[in-house]
């Protein structure tokens, strides 16, 4: 039996979230797993001969087959930056509520009003690790609603550059020490 990439990267995050917590040290999600995660939940099938690119040429796959789905995130981004709050803030809110003017304040209210976000007063843009992505990624009714938004390729007319997420919302910063940034939320 063959394990895939993908496969071995959802067992690396499952596993890391377990060593993380024996440690009390988080491990910060990057945007190369989180890319994984979601075109394996997603259902994605990646082109033949997928299993013999490098991870750089991987991720450009996967970040290209998201983008095709509406999820920008991963086209302008290394696969070693973090992900950050407001990332999956704008990815969550977008497969919930659509593509829309709602600024990041009005989203992490939105994702708080209905428990799926912590608090985050100042609404800062804060790494997170990968067993919090993770949490909030294994609710349920999360998980179901992210899959039947983003199943279809161009489920918001995305173009080169635009999608869910890119509507009037700021990016995150690009890719800072964790230094001076206050715990994730």
């Amino acid at each position: 039996m063959k394990i895939s990439r993908i496969g071995l990267v959802v067992v690396l995050a499952a596993v890391l979230v377990s060593a993380s917590s024996l440690f009390c040290q988080a491990e910060e999600m990057t945007k190369g797993a989180l890319a994984s995660i979601l075109v394996n939940r997603l259902g994605i099938e990646l082109p033949a001969g997928a299993e013999n690119l490098s991870d750089a040429e991987l991720y450009g796959v996967e970040a290209k087959l998201l983008a095709d789905r509406g999820i920008t995130l991963f086209t302008k981004a290394k696969s070693n930056w973090k992900v950050f709050s407001c990332d999956l803030a704008n990815v969550i809110y977008d497969a919930l509520v659509g593509k829309n003017e709602a600024t990041i304040n009005e989203k992490f209210d939105y994702l708080r009003g209905k428990g799926y976000l912590a608090s985050n007063n100042g609404y800062n843009c804060e790494v997170m690790s990968t067993e919090e992505v993770l949490s909030i990624l294994n609710t349920p009714e999360l998980s179901t609603a992210i899959a039947q938004a983003y199943s279809a390729p161009n489920v918001f007319g995305a173009i080169a550059g635009e999608g869910a997420g890119a509507a009037g919302v700021p990016p995150a910063p690009e890719n800072p020490s964790p230094e001076g940034l206050a715990s994730p939320i």
